[in-house]
Protein backbone atom coordinates (compact mmCIF):
# COMPACT_ATOMS: atom_id res chain seq x y z
CA UNK A 1 0.00 0.00 0.00
CA UNK A 2 2.96 2.36 -0.01
CA UNK A 3 2.87 3.42 -3.67
CA UNK A 4 1.16 6.20 -5.57
CA UNK A 5 -1.69 5.12 -7.79
CA UNK A 6 -2.78 6.96 -10.93
CA UNK A 7 -6.36 6.91 -12.16
CA UNK A 8 -7.86 8.37 -15.34
CA UNK A 9 -10.84 10.57 -14.41
CA UNK A 10 -13.60 11.37 -16.93
CA UNK A 11 -16.25 13.95 -16.04
CA UNK A 12 -19.12 15.29 -18.14
CA UNK A 13 -19.14 19.12 -18.16
CA UNK A 14 -21.31 21.72 -19.91
CA UNK A 15 -18.56 24.06 -21.09
CA UNK A 16 -15.13 23.53 -22.63
CA UNK A 17 -13.75 26.42 -20.56
CA UNK A 18 -12.85 24.50 -17.41
CA UNK A 19 -9.58 23.68 -15.71
CA UNK A 20 -8.49 21.26 -13.02
CA UNK A 21 -6.50 22.32 -9.96
CA UNK A 22 -4.77 20.20 -7.34
CA UNK A 23 -4.96 20.41 -3.56
CA UNK A 24 -2.51 23.34 -3.39
CA UNK A 25 -4.17 25.20 -6.27
CA UNK A 26 -1.62 24.10 -8.87
CA UNK A 27 -2.94 23.54 -12.40
CA UNK A 28 -3.38 19.89 -13.41
CA UNK A 29 -2.95 18.85 -17.04
CA UNK A 30 -6.34 18.05 -18.54
CA UNK A 31 -8.04 17.57 -21.87
CA UNK A 32 -11.50 18.56 -23.12
CA UNK A 33 -13.16 16.27 -25.66
CA UNK A 34 -16.45 16.74 -27.48
CA UNK A 35 -19.14 14.43 -26.10
CA UNK A 36 -19.71 11.79 -28.75
CA UNK A 37 -22.57 9.34 -28.71
CA UNK A 38 -25.55 7.82 -30.46
CA UNK A 39 -28.98 9.45 -30.64
CA UNK A 40 -32.30 7.63 -30.19
CA UNK A 41 -32.65 7.13 -33.94
CA UNK A 42 -29.21 5.51 -34.18
CA UNK A 43 -27.27 8.43 -35.62
CA UNK A 44 -23.88 9.09 -34.09
CA UNK A 45 -22.55 12.56 -33.53
CA UNK A 46 -21.59 15.29 -31.10
CA UNK A 47 -23.89 16.25 -28.24
CA UNK A 48 -24.14 20.04 -28.23
CA UNK A 49 -23.45 21.66 -24.88
CA UNK A 50 -21.69 18.64 -23.34
CA UNK A 51 -17.98 17.93 -23.12
CA UNK A 52 -15.82 15.29 -21.49
CA UNK A 53 -13.13 16.54 -19.13
CA UNK A 54 -10.29 14.04 -18.75
CA UNK A 55 -7.34 14.19 -16.37
CA UNK A 56 -5.05 11.85 -14.45
CA UNK A 57 -5.52 11.82 -10.68
CA UNK A 58 -2.53 10.75 -8.60
CA UNK A 59 -3.55 9.15 -5.31
CA UNK A 60 -1.04 8.92 -2.48
CA UNK A 61 -1.17 5.82 -0.27
CA UNK A 62 -3.74 6.01 2.55
CA UNK A 63 -4.52 9.65 1.77
CA UNK A 64 -7.46 11.72 0.63
CA UNK A 65 -6.77 13.71 -2.54
CA UNK A 66 -9.01 16.55 -3.71
CA UNK A 67 -9.12 18.08 -7.18
CA UNK A 68 -11.01 21.28 -7.96
CA UNK A 69 -12.72 21.83 -11.30
CA UNK A 70 -13.46 25.46 -12.10
CA UNK A 71 -14.83 27.37 -15.02
CA UNK A 72 -12.04 29.58 -16.30
CA UNK A 73 -14.24 32.67 -16.23
CA UNK A 74 -15.08 32.04 -12.54
CA UNK A 75 -11.41 31.62 -11.54
CA UNK A 76 -10.32 34.72 -13.46
CA UNK A 77 -13.16 36.75 -11.98
CA UNK A 78 -12.20 35.63 -8.46
CA UNK A 79 -8.51 36.55 -8.84
CA UNK A 80 -8.86 39.59 -11.13
CA UNK A 81 -12.29 41.22 -11.09
CA UNK A 82 -12.82 42.65 -14.57
CA UNK A 83 -15.95 43.35 -16.60
CA UNK A 84 -17.21 40.36 -18.58
CA UNK A 85 -17.00 41.03 -22.32
CA UNK A 86 -17.90 38.63 -25.09
CA UNK A 87 -14.78 38.37 -27.21
CA UNK A 88 -14.29 36.33 -30.35
CA UNK A 89 -11.02 34.42 -30.23
CA UNK A 90 -9.08 33.45 -33.33
CA UNK A 91 -5.52 32.59 -34.21
CA UNK A 92 -3.35 33.50 -37.15
CA UNK A 93 -0.05 32.13 -38.39
CA UNK A 94 2.63 34.30 -39.93
CA UNK A 95 5.82 33.22 -41.61
CA UNK A 96 8.43 35.86 -42.31
CA UNK A 97 11.04 35.18 -44.99
CA UNK A 98 9.78 31.64 -45.51
CA UNK A 99 9.41 31.89 -49.29
CA UNK A 100 5.71 31.00 -49.52
CA UNK A 101 2.34 32.39 -48.45
CA UNK A 102 0.16 31.04 -45.68
CA UNK A 103 -3.51 31.51 -46.43
CA UNK A 104 -5.94 32.06 -43.59
CA UNK A 105 -8.11 29.05 -42.78
CA UNK A 106 -11.87 29.43 -42.91
CA UNK A 107 -13.28 27.71 -39.83
CA UNK A 108 -15.91 25.94 -41.95
CA UNK A 109 -13.30 24.38 -44.24
CA UNK A 110 -11.58 21.05 -43.87
CA UNK A 111 -8.03 20.35 -42.76
CA UNK A 112 -6.41 17.66 -44.89
CA UNK A 113 -3.57 15.32 -43.95
CA UNK A 114 -2.42 13.10 -46.78
CA UNK A 115 0.32 10.91 -48.15
CA UNK A 116 0.70 8.88 -51.37
CA UNK A 117 -2.00 6.35 -50.39
CA UNK A 118 -4.52 8.04 -48.11
CA UNK A 119 -6.06 11.43 -47.23
CA UNK A 120 -7.82 12.26 -43.95
CA UNK A 121 -10.22 15.22 -43.73
CA UNK A 122 -10.85 17.00 -40.43
CA UNK A 123 -13.50 19.61 -39.66
CA UNK A 124 -11.80 23.03 -39.49
CA UNK A 125 -13.94 24.18 -36.58
CA UNK A 126 -14.23 21.13 -34.32
CA UNK A 127 -11.13 19.21 -35.39
CA UNK A 128 -13.04 15.94 -35.73
CA UNK A 129 -12.28 13.39 -38.43
CA UNK A 130 -14.86 13.80 -41.21
CA UNK A 131 -13.63 11.35 -43.80
CA UNK A 132 -10.84 9.14 -45.08
CA UNK A 133 -10.15 8.69 -48.79
CA UNK A 134 -7.91 6.04 -50.31
CA UNK A 135 -6.76 6.40 -53.94
CA UNK A 136 -9.83 8.44 -54.88
CA UNK A 137 -12.28 6.15 -53.06
CA UNK A 138 -14.05 7.19 -49.83
CA UNK A 139 -13.52 4.79 -46.91
CA UNK A 140 -15.98 6.60 -44.62
CA UNK A 141 -17.80 9.93 -44.38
Amino acid sequence: LDWTKSHLVRILVETPFVSVYGTSGEPVSSQINPKLGTTENGDSGIFDGYYELVFVAYLQPLALTTYEIQREEDRKRASHPVPNHNVAVSASVQCRNCGYNINSLDQQSYITLENDEIAAYFDGKEGLLKGIHKKGRAIND
